[in-house]
């Protein structure tokens, strides 16, 4: 019973409140009625003015719940009237861009930029500047916002294509071509960025070509510089005159004069004999240079030769241990069956004695044969670049990977070639928990030969990859040195901020 009036009481305090509350509605109603300007109270009718100065009758007005839904519709609505000032300085700044007014875009731009420097979509507005003063021929500032761009977002294509744009601009070439490489890797089928690698890859190969003819030149100049002087031999003429102080007769002094012209004639061919030995020289000193350093380069590259021939074989050994102690054990298990007597008379012994000496030699043979053969490399078919395709599934790069692995020393840029088909977005999805130790390394190892933006791209894909802060903890010393060569090219290079930097250390340098 009590717990009945409880109940009662409780209920009517809601409903005194809630008459409350509806009655201070309907008083600033009535003071916001009054306050209007007369001609809009002089337009309501007497039906409408009648209804709202009446007091509100209970059950006719609103309920509570109702009135607080309303009121949220209308702050949600009022919030979504409020413009984000960011977003509304780059509506501006793109819509000058498109009039053509660029320094207004720049200065619009800048605006968003300087209201939240830290804002997510902040890195699109250094783009859109960078692209403002690519139009203007602002090179230098250009690259600089589009670095910016890129060290707030890594994989914004349209910053590398800017950036790349500047720099060729610049003549920095081959950092272009880095930046051109980072676009495709994230659009293969970019079009303007396939147009601009082109045009940059032969402004570089005519630089190369500029650079090798101006060094042959000044290499020969300096061996003709170094080379010791040619000696030139004088002839000296001497006129002997009679002690007489009579005339010469007509007969002496032809004489003389036909010796003296014999002996300037004989010095200029000395001399022009000499200049020509001298050419000879210097000549037979520039071949001398070109053998040696021709010798040197066969050197160097015979080296890397053997290096990359016995690095395959110690592969390929690797590869094939498994499969040659199967054979061997296998060929074991068969010798005692055919070599077991059967229990039976002395004559049988003998028998079963000789087929086992007559065996014993086959079973050797077979042995021998079948750990020659493994220890054969097999003819493997060769393999071109264009025949890769990017992996579906984990087995089938597990298997191309191994491949191509065991064809470095005859193809040594397939791998890194079928690396860089790979999304670096979607590496954990094709890996999941089934990452090996060899498979992290080989990738690591390949990604040296790439660009270091890209190189960025594929080592922090392999970072969110399952289980390779665990492998990287077992690393052997030689697995640690790869390691280190993949981060100290990332250090030197501009490619990389501290925080990726971070990122990438803490994962393959674990304490």
């Amino acid at each position: 019973m009590s717990r009945s009036a409880a109940e009662a009481i409780r209920q009517q305090s809601e409903d005194l409140r809630d008459e409350l509350k509806e009655l201070e509605r309907w008083e600033d109603a009535m003071q916001a009625r009054a306050t209007a300007s007369p001609a809009a109270a002089a337009a309501d009718s007497t039906a409408a003015a009648a209804a709202a100065a009446a007091p509100p009758i209970r059950g006719t007005v609103p309920s509570l719940k109702e009135a607080v839904r309303q009121q949220q519709q209308q702050q949600q609505h009022a919030a979504a009237q409020v413009v984000d000032p960011i977003q509304e300085a780059k509506e501006q700044g793109n819509l000058l861009f498109q009039r053509g007014r660029l320094p207004e875009a720049v200065a619009a731009y800048t605006v968003g930029i300087d209201l939240d420097p830290a804002s997510a979509a902040t890195h699109v507005l250094y783009a859109n500047r960078a692209m403002c003063r690519l139009k203007l021929g602002e090179w230098a500032a250009a690259e600089v916002d589009a670095t910016t761009c890129l060290r707030m977002n890594a994989g914004y294509a349209k910053a590398h294509y800017r950036r790349a744009m500047a720099r060729k601009a610049l003549g920095k070439l081959r950092e272009a071509r880095a930046d051109l490489e980072a676009v495709l890797a994230l659009a293969p089928r970019d079009g303007d960025a396939l147009r601009e690698m082109e045009v940059v890859t032969r402004a570089l190969q005519a630089q190369r070509a500029a650079a090798g003819s101006s060094s042959g030149v000044a290499a020969a100049s300096s061996t003709a510089a170094a080379a010791p002087p040619a000696l030139k031999r004088r002839i000296v003429i001497e006129e002997v005159e009679s002690e007489d102080d009579d005339a010469e007769s007509p007969a002496t002094a032809t004489t003389t004069t036909t010796s003296a012209a014999a002996a300037a004639a004989a010095a200029e061919v000395v001399e022009e004999t000499t200049t020509s030995a001298e050419a000879e020289l210097r000549q037979s000193r520039i071949d001398a240079d070109l053998r040696t350093l021709a010798a040197e380069r066969e050197l160097r590259e015979a080296e890397a030769r053997a290096e990359a021939q016995r690095a395959a074989t110690a592969q390929a050994q690797r590869q094939r241990r498994h499969q040659r102690v199967e054979e061997v054990e296998e060929v074991e298990e068969r010798q005692p069956v055919a070599a077991a007597p059967a229990p039976s008379s002395p004559p049988t012994t003998a028998t079963a004695t000789a087929t086992t000496t007559a065996t014993s030699p086959t079973a050797s043979t077979r042995a021998t044969a079948g750990a020659g053969a493994a220890g054969r490399p097999r003819a493997r078919p060769p393999i071109t670049a264009d025949s890769l395709t990017a992996p579906t599934s984990f087995t089938e790069f597990e298997r191309r990977f191994a491949d191509l692995s065991a064809r470095r020393a005859e193809q040594p840029e397939l791998l890194p070639r079928y690396i860089a088909l790979l999304n670096p977005s979607t590496l954990p999805r094709l890996f999941g928990s089934s990452m090996t130790p060899e498979i992290l390394v080989g990738i690591l190892d390949a990604v040296q030969s790439l660009p270091a933006p890209t190189a960025l791209l594929y080592v922090s894909g392999l970072c969110r990859v399952r289980r390779v802060a665990d492998l990287a903890l077992f690393f052997t010393a030689a697995e640690k040195a790869v390691v280190e060569v993949v981060l100290q090219r990332l250090r030197t290079s501009a490619a990389a901020s501290p925080a990726e930097l971070a990122v990438v250390e803490r994962t393959l340098q674990p304490r």
